[in-house]
This record gives C-alpha cells, structure tokens and sequence, in this order.
C-alpha cells in the first residue's frame, strides 16, 4: 500500500499558478496546499505517495530546469 510523501516546495510568486497547474494535471501525481505568500515567493507543501514519488520528482526537476529558483525541502 502506497504511503504519503510530503515535501515543502518554494516557488517563485510569478511562476505559483504554473507549477501549481502542471503538478496537479498529472492524475494523482500530488496534492499542493494553498501558498503562504513570502515577498518573492510562495510555500507550498506537496503530498505525493510512494507510487508517485518517483514520477513526481522527475516532474520537478523538468521545471527546475525551467525555473532555477524552484527549491524543494524533505521528505518533511
């Protein structure tokens, strides 16, 4: 049985609906809660499942590499 995952993930403010739309397109890739707004960036946690963990860090480091200043935290 597939156990959560959850991750801290930093984004820029400019790039929140981006990220935001592209990890939750991926059917049951992950879950992200509602940002906590810094002054240039956002936090979000991440709640993925070990199924899904390894496809969603491939997905990540696909937008890093779109958007360097991406940061991801944990597992927390």
């Amino acid at each position: 049985m597939a156990e959560d995952i959850v991750y801290k993930l930093r984004i820029p403010s400019k790039d929140i609906w981006f990220v935001q739309n592209t990890l939750e397109n991926f059917d049951g890739l992950a879950l992200l809660t509602e940002a906590k707004m810094e002054a240039l960036y956002g936090t979000m946690e991440i709640i993925t499942n070990s199924d899904f963990n390894f496809l969603f860090l491939e997905v990540f480091n696909a937008l890093k590499e779109e958007i360097p200043e991406l940061d991801l935290e944990g597992p927390i």
